[in-house]
């Protein structure tokens, strides 16, 4: 019985070091070389991530950049996404942002803010695609002021687009309604700006000067006649981005004020409370507007 028990104990010690050296024999039939080789890719993807990572921080304001851009490195898709608190959104995807990278004026857009804490940003960026081969990218970046709201004062539209509210019926009029202080105030500025830029005017001069938006449209787009101007398809917009690495709205911001009214139409469009307006532009929440947009942008 003991002879039994001590063949037993000696075979499970075989099975035993027979299992390890199988263990160490499959260990040496890697190829080391192979490790190696995978393992300096690993290292390489990294580095060009980093490399990327330091590039796009470079065009940056130097300021702190843990209080002002949320950073995300995702190493399955290889980019790297800059978010700023201006909603400008910069994506490389494995190619650096250089000026070979960009194969048109389309490529190279942006969202300006609304201060002017960027605008370092902007002459870093001039400088850094001033040496490409397509110069109407600087020429782009230079006529486009990111320190303000709205490019300069607007004098006339390029275009032939105008707004018009055909009505039935008689004269549509709403009641106009008291603000909280808070966005009184805000409201104000807004009108100034508008006034400033030549959007709106009075059409009664009051010498106090206050003013106040008035936008509720919903009986003038009640009675207003429909405009059946086709609006693109989503899918011929998203195929348009193709490639594209860069987005911005800069060219839409207020496009608004970018489409009149005739003149018989202006005063479909007055508002009135200590201050009477009337808006020589196309202004938010009129029906149909989006089918002025679209035929601006054909």
């Amino acid at each position: 019985m003991a002879n039994i028990e001590a063949l037993k104990k000696s075979r499970k010690n075989e099975r035993a070091a027979f299992t390890k050296a199988s263990e160490l024999i499959a260990l040496e039939d890697v190829d080391i070389c192979e490790l190696e080789a995978e393992l300096n890719v690993f290292k390489g993807k990294v580095d060009r991530l980093e490399h990327t990572h330091s590039n796009i921080l470079e065009l940056l304001p130097e300021k702190d950049y843990d209080a002002e851009f949320e950073i995300v490195e995702d190493f399955q898709d290889k980019a790297i996404r800059i978010e700023t608190n201006a909603r400008r959104i910069i994506n490389g995807q494995r190619n650096l942002i250089v000026p070979e990278t960009l194969s048109s004026v389309s490529d190279i857009l942006f969202d300006p803010p609304s201060t002017n804490k960027y605008n370092a940003f902007e002459e870093r960026l001039i400088a850094e695609f001033s040496d490409s081969e397509n110069k109407q990218i600087r020429k782009i970046l230079s006529e486009f002021q990111l320190d303000k709201k709205l490019t300069p004062k607007i004098k006339q539209v390029c275009h032939n687009t105008v707004h018009y509210i055909e009505t039935t019926g008689p004269p549509i009029h709403g009641k106009s309604r008291r603000l909280c202080p808070k966005i009184y105030e805000a409201v104000k500025q807004e009108y100034q700006f508008m006034l400033e830029q030549g959007i709106c005017r009075h059409v009664v001069v009051k010498s106090s000067g206050n003013i106040r938006p008035l936008g509720d449209y919903r009986k003038l787009n009640a009675v207003t006649a429909p405009d059946r101007f086709p609006i693109p398809h989503i899918q011929d917009f998203s195929h348009a981005l193709h490639n594209k690495i860069i987005f911005s709205k800069t060219d839409i911001v207020r496009l608004f004020s970018y489409s009149g009214t005739p003149r018989r139409h202006k005063e479909n469009c007055s508002g009135e409370t200590f201050g009477l307006f009337e808006f020589l532009f196309l202004n938010f929440g009129l029906s149909w507007s989006s089918a002025d947009l679209s035929e601006i942008y054909d």
